[in-house]
């Protein structure tokens, strides 16, 4: 592709997508903001979509032409949907609170790899279901230190991440 052929559009389009990018790796993944870290997922994910329906409107030719545009366009239409959906699911019931029993911390390694480690923190409600929800790495590091059997915390249910900690841990 010729670098004078870009259009400014194009290149504007792009560079805020990086910039949403980029602000998604300093986004805290738990807390008050961790809404927003989902969000800029699905900002990313609709952001593409969006793009990759406007440059097919500007291509000639037929739709049996194009047509693996078109079933590319579709099936990021439906993964963007099935990604977002707990998004909206969360912004529109808020954080839940919720008691936790037989608790457990752990940390995985990123499917990324080169960004970091992810927190968790495991525990059963009082109904004898296992939850998994994401903390942060203080909030793992903290609790390391100081272990309790039960607590009550406030969570995103749909997303299952940490929005803060209960009463014992202030």
């Amino acid at each position: 592709m010729d670098i004078k052929k870009i259009k400014t559009f194009d290149l504007v389009y792009i560079s805020a997508l990086l910039v949403i990018v980029i602000a998604g790796v300093f986004m805290p993944r738990t807390g008050k903001l961790a809404m927003v870290d989902v969000a800029i997922d699905g900002i990313i994910l609709w952001g593409i979509f969006v793009y990759l329906v406007l440059k097919i409107k500007k291509l000639k030719g037929s739709i049996r032409k194009n047509i693996y545009l078109y079933v590319v366009s579709l099936v990021l239409f439906l993964f963007s949907l099935w990604n977002t959906k707990n998004l909206v699911f969360d912004l529109v019931s808020g954080p839940k609170q919720i008691q936790l029993h037989d608790i457990g911390i752990e940390n995985r390694q990123s499917y990324r790899g080169l960004i970091g480690l992810h927190y968790y923190l495991r525990g059963t409600d009082e109904n004898g279901d296992r939850h998994i929800i994401e903390i942060s790495g203080s909030d793992y590091n903290f609790m390391k230190g100081n272990t309790v059997d039960t607590m009550v915390l406030t969570y995103y249910e749909n997303t299952d991440r940490l929005y803060e900690l209960g009463e014992q841990y202030m």
